[in-house]
C-alpha cells in the first residue's frame, strides 16, 4: 500500500503540477501529421470537396440517411485504392498516344498520369461549404490601390460581385472599426488644394459605397459578416475591456436600423507554446456579461443554416454539448471553446480549402488590374459550369506577412517545413468541422488536469498505479521491464490510434519505414470518419507507469543491496565479496567443493620482506604493509581480479572466477604491470617523507608470478569456516614462479600458456626452459616487460640480442653465449634494489656448463633446486 500510495501522489503532483503539458501538445500535433490533411491532394482521406448527389425521397432538399447518393471520392488517388501500373515508357491501357511519366516499369507505385479507382469513403459528403480569398502577395502585386485597400473602390465591389457570384455568406476576417481611410484622406487633401470646384460633400464616401454594397447583398439573400474583437482600455487600472465593433459610420448612428450585416468575434487563444489548437464559440463583456457576441466561425454557420438570434443557446453541462438551433458542438469542459480538427495544413500550398487571390474577385470587365487584366470574374460569374462561390461561406482575409494574421496550427511543422497558417484559414476549419459534425471527443474530458474532471483522470492515474504495480510486482526488476514497456506500448498504440482511427498504426509506421515504396495496402493508414476522432491523453498515463516502475525498481533495487550488505557485513570478514554477490544473485547459501575451470594465477611477494622487521618497528611495519597491501588490492580489483588471501606480505589472487572473465590472461598482466608502477609511486612518495623510512623501504621492490591453466575454484575447508580458494597444479607453478623469479633478478614472471594468450599485448623477454621445484614437466617462463605501446627503448637493443644468446646456450655453444651475454649484461638496468639480472645469470651458468657439460642430446631444460 506504501508503494502505491507514493506512486499515486508522485505522479498526481507531476501531472497537476503541468510539467507533462509540453510533451502532451507535442503528442497532439503529432497526431494530426500521422494522420495527414483530410482535403487536398496531399489527403489520404475519401472525403469529397464538392457536394455529392443525393435521391431527394422527401423534397426536403436536405440529404437524410437512407437516401441514396452518389459516392463520388475525393478526386485524388489515396493509398488504398487500385491503380493501373503502365510502366516505364508505356501506355495505359485505354489510353491511346498517352505516355506515362513513370519512373518505374510495373514498379507498384502510382504515379501521376496513372488511371484509377477513385471509391470515395462510403459516407454523403455534403462537400467543402467554405471558400477562401486571401490578400496575398498576387493580390497585393496587381490590385491598383493603395493598401490597406478602400471600402468605396475595394471592399464594395468585393461584396458585390460575390453577390452575383451566388455567395451565401461572406465574412470579412478584417476591422473596420475606423472611418475609411481613403475618404478621409481625400477629403483632407481637398481642403488645401485651391480653385477645385469640387466640394467634401460631392464625394462619395467609402463607408457609404460599402454599406449600400453590404444593402445590396442583404436584399439578394446573401449574408455579410464583419469582424469585431475585444480591446481593453490600457489608460485604467484595471484594464476594462470593450467591443471593436466596426465604426459608426457603417450603421451612421441610428440605433434603430436594420443593419445589412452581423458581427463575429475573430479573437483566438493560443497554448502556452504558442498553437492554437482550440476554438472560441462566443465571448461576453464585462460591461454586460449576460450578452453573448459569436465568434466568426460560428456567426458564419448560424447565417448558412438562416438560424436567428431568437433560437437562443443551450449548454448540457452532462454532454457539453454547446447548441443553438440544429447547430451544436462540444466544449472543453465548461469552456466557451472547442478543439479544433483542422482538415490541413495551409491551403496555398496544401490546398485544404478552395482559395482565390483578391484580385481575382476583382477583376471584371470594369475593373482593370494593373498587370494581368483577364477578367476572371466574369468568367466565375456566366460560366455556368463552374460556381465555385455559389452557396458557399465565402471568408476573406489577409495572407501578407506584414498583417501578422497568422497562427500555429498542429500543422505548423509539416513534412519538415515550418508553416504559419493564415488566421482566415483557421475560422474556415471550425465552420467546416461544425457543419460536418467532425468534431474531436475527449473522453478524459481534457488532456490536462482540470478541476472538472478531476475525479475521472485522478481515477486513471490510480487505475494505472494499480495495474503497473500488479504486473511489476510478479517479476524481477530486470524482467519487469517487459510487461512495463509492453503497457507503454500499448497504451501509446491506442490512446494515438484512437484518433487516427488505426490502432495499428505504430506497426504500418514501423512497417513503412522498413517498407517504403511497397506494400502501401498493409501501411496506409485508416482514416476516421467525421466525429470518430477521440482525443486521449498519452503522455500522464505513460509517465504514470514509468514512474511506478521506477519507483517499484529503486525499492527492488534499495532491498536488494539491503540484503547483500547485510551478508557482505556477516560473512565479508571470511568469504570472498565476489562469492558473496554470485551468491545472492543465485541464491546460494555457502557450501563445499568447487568447480574446475581455464583461469589464471596471479602470487605477488615483497622481496626481503624479513629484512624489513629487522629494521622496523612493529607499528611503522604494520603501516607499511597495510598501505602497500591498500594500493596493490585496489589495482587488484580495478581489474576485475579475486582476492584469495594475504598471507604476510604476499598476495594470493585469481582472474576467471567466480564470475567468468573471457580476458582473464590479459587482466593479470595488466594487474601485475600496474602494480609495478603503483609502487614507484608508493617509493617516490617515501622518499618525499624525508627520514621517515629506511633505504631499504625505498627500494622495496615486488615480484610476480602468473600462469593460467585448469584448477578449481570454490570453498576450501570444513563444515564451521569456509575458504573461498583455488588449488591445482597450474596454481603451484604460478606460486613457483613468483619465488623463481629472484634468481633471475626479475619482477614479473610468467608461464607460456598465459603468454601465448597475451603475447600480440605485451612485451616479453623469454627467460628460460625450466623445472620449478615440485614439478616433473618443465615450463617455458618469460619476464613481462610492458605494454607494446609502452616498450622502453633499453629493451628494443637488449631483448633480440639477449634471446640470441640464449640460442647459443642452448646449442652449447658456451664460449659464443658468454661473448653474447657478456654483452647484454652491460646493457641491463641494474637499479637500486636489484642484485642480478638474467644475463648474469646466464654467464653463470654458461661458465658451469662450460667445465661440466650436460649431454649431447640436452632439451634445454634447467632443473631449478630452490624455490
Amino acid at each position: 500500500m506504501g508503494l502505491t500510495a507514493v506512486s499515486f501522489i508522485l505522479s498526481a503532483g507531476i501531472y497537476i503540477a503541468g510539467f507533462l503539458r509540453p510533451p502532451e501538445a507535442a503528442l497532439y500535433d503529432y497526431r494530426f501529421k500521422l494522420r495527414g490533411p483530410l482535403a487536398g491532394p496531399g489527403s489520404r482521406s475519401a472525403m469529397s470537396k464538392i457536394p455529392e448527389p443525393f435521391a431527394d425521397a422527401n423534397h426536403n432538399g436536405t440529404w437524410d440517411p437512407g437516401e441514396s447518393f452518389t459516392d463520388l471520392g475525393n478526386q485524388y488517388r489515396n493509398d488504398n485504392e487500385p491503380f493501373e501500373d503502365c510502366g516505364r515508357d508505356r501506355l495505359c491501357p485505354g489510353d491511346p498516344g498517352y505516355l506515362v511519366p513513370d519512373t518505374g516499369e510495373n514498379d507498384g507505385i502510382w504515379e501521376e498520369g496513372e488511371r484509377f479507382t477513385d471509391r470515395g469513403n462510403g459516407l454523403r459528403d455534403a462537400g467543402q461549404a467554405v471558400v477562401l480569398v486571401e490578400i496575398d502577395d498576387e493580390s497585393y502585386r496587381l490590385i491598383p490601390e493603395p493598401y490597406p485597400y478602400g471600402r468605396g473602390t475595394v471592399w464594395s465591389r468585393v461584396v458585390r460581385n460575390l453577390t452575383d457570384a451566388g455567395a451565401s455568406v461572406i465574412a470579412f476576417d478584417l476591422l473596420f472599426d475606423s472611418p475609411d481611410h481613403q475618404t478621409l484622406n481625400l477629403i483632407s487633401n481637398l481642403k488645401h488644394i485651391k480653385n477645385v470646384k469640387l466640394s467634401p460633400d460631392d464625394i462619395i464616401d467609402g463607408d457609404e459605397a460599402f454599406f449600400s454594397a453590404m444593402q445590396y447583398a442583404a436584399d439578394h439573400g446573401t449574408a455579410i459578416i464583419l469582424g469585431a474583437k475585444r480591446g481593453y482600455e490600457t489608460n485604467r487600472v484595471p484594464q476594462p475591456d470593450y467591443l471593436v465593433s466596426p465604426t459608426s459610420n457603417l450603421h451612421f448612428g441610428d440605433s434603430t436600423l436594420t443593419l445589412p450585416y452581423s458581427i463575429g468575434i475573430v479573437d483566438h487563444t493560443d497554448d502556452p507554446d504558442g498553437v492554437s489548437r482550440k476554438y472560441l464559440l462566443f465571448t461576453s463583456f464585462s460591461k454586460n456579461p449576460d450578452k453573448l457576441y459569436y465568434s466568426m466561425g460560428l456567426e458564419a454557420v448560424l447565417q448558412y443554416r438562416h438560424i436567428t438570434d431568437s433560437a437562443g443557446w443551450y449548454f448540457d453541462p452532462g454532454t457539453k454539448k454547446f447548441s443553438i438551433g440544429n447547430v451544436s458542438t462540444t466544449t472543453i469542459q465548461n469552456e466557451n471553446a472547442f478543439l479544433l480538427n483542422y482538415y490541413g495544413p495551409p491551403s496555398d500550398v496544401y490546398k485544404t480549402f478552395n482559395r482565390y487571390p483578391l484580385s481575382d474577385i476583382l477583376d471584371t470587365a470594369d475593373y482593370n488590374l494593373a498587370a494581368e487584366d483577364s477578367d476572371i470574374m466574369d468568367l466565375y460569374l456566366s460560366y455556368p459550369g463552374y460556381k465555385p462561390f455559389r452557396n458557399k461561406i465565402v471568408l476573406i482575409g489577409s495572407a501578407l506577412p506584414e498583417d501578422h494574421d497568422f497562427v500555429r496550427s498542429p500543422y505548423f511543422r509539416y513534412r519538415n517545413v515550418k508553416q504559419f497558417t493564415p488566421g482566415v484559414e483557421m475560422h474556415a476549419n471550425a465552420i467546416q468541422q461544425i457543419l460536418d459534425g467532425n468534431e474531436i471527443r475527449l473522453p478524459a474530458g481534457s488532456l490536462h488536469f482540470s478541476t472538472g474532471s478531476a475525479f475521472l483522470q485522478l481515477g486513471m492515474i490510480l487505475g494505472l498505479v494499480v495495474l503497473t504495480l500488479t504486473l511489476t510486482s510478479i517479476f524481477r526488476p530486470v524482467a519487469g521491464l517487459i510487461p512495463m514497456l509492453l503497457l507503454v506500448i500499448g497504451w501509446l498504440s491506442f490512446a494515438i490510434g484512437s484518433f487516427t482511427a488505426d490502432y495499428l498504426w505504430l506497426f504500418k509506421t514501423a512497417l513503412k519505414v522498413v517498407l517504403p515504396n511497397g506494400f502501401t495496402g498493409l501501411t496506409s493508414l485508416n482514416i476516421p470518419a467525421p466525429g470518430r476522432s477521440m482525443m486521449l491523453p498519452v503522455v500522464f498515463p505513460l509517465a504514470t507507469i514509468c514512474i511506478l516502475y521506477g519507483v517499484n525498481l529503486a525499492y527492488k533495487l534499495f532491498s536488494a543491496h539491503r540484503d547483500r550488505q547485510f551478508l557482505k557485513d556477516t560473512f565479508g570478514t571470511y568469504i570472498s565479496p565476489q562469492l558473496i554477490d554470485q551468491m545472492y544473485s543465485e541464491h546460494q547459501t555457502p557450501r563445499l567443493g568447487g568447480d574446475e575451470g581455464y583461469h589464471t594465477a596471479f602470487f605477488s611477494d615483497i622481496q626481503g620482506f624479513s629484512s624489513f622487521s629487522e629494521l622496523l618497528s612493529p607499528t611503522d611495519l604494520v603501516e607499511l604493509l597495510n598501505e602497500f597491501l591498500s594500493e596493490m588490492t585496489a589495482v587488484l580489483l580495478k581489474n576485475k581480479g579475486t582476492l584469495d588471501k594475504y598471507i604476510g606480505d604476499a598476495i594470493v589472487a585469481f582472474f576467471g572466477a567466480p564470475v567468468m572473465l573471457q580476458d582473464h590472461e590479459y587482466a593479470a598482466c595488466l594487474t601485475a604491470l600496474e602494480m609495478q608502477r603503483k609502487l614507484e609511486l608508493l617509493r617516490e612518495k617515501w622518499r618525499s617523507q624525508g627520514d621517515r623510512w629506511p633505504e631499504i623501504v625505498l627500494n622495496l621492490q615486488n615480484r610476480i608470478g602468473i600462469n593460467s591453466g585448469r584448477f578449481v575454484t570454490g570453498n576450501i575447508g570444513s563444515t564451521q569456516r569456509l575458504n573461498y580458494t583455488m588449488i591445482g597444479d597450474a596454481v603451484n607453478t604460478a606460486s613457483r614462479l613468483e619465488s623463481s623469479a629472484k634468481q633471475y633478478g626479475i619482477y614479473i614472471q610468467v608461464a607460456d600458456k598465459t603468454y601465448e594468450a597475451v603475447k600480440e599485448d605485451f612485451t616479453f623477454r623469454e627467460l628460460d626452459y625450466v623445472m620449478v621445484v615440485g614439478r616433473k614437466q618443465p615450463v617455458k617462463v618469460y619476464e613481462l616487460i610492458s605494454k607494446k605501446s609502452d616498450t622502453p627503448e633499453l629493451y628494443r637493443d637488449l631483448i633480440p640480442k639477449f634471446e640470441a644468446g640464449v640460442a647459443l646456450y642452448r646449442k652449447q655453444k658456451w664460449d659464443a653465449a658468454i661473448s653474447a651475454f657478456t654483452i647484454t649484461a652491460e646493457l641491463e638496468d641494474m637499479y637500486p634494489g636489484r642484485q642480478t639480472n638474467p644475463s648474469r645469470l646466464y654467464l653463470d651458468r654458461c661458465s658451469k656448463f662450460k667445465i661440466d657439460p650436460p649431454p649431447e642430446n640436452w632439451d634445454g631444460v634447467y632443473r631449478l633446486t630452490t624455490k
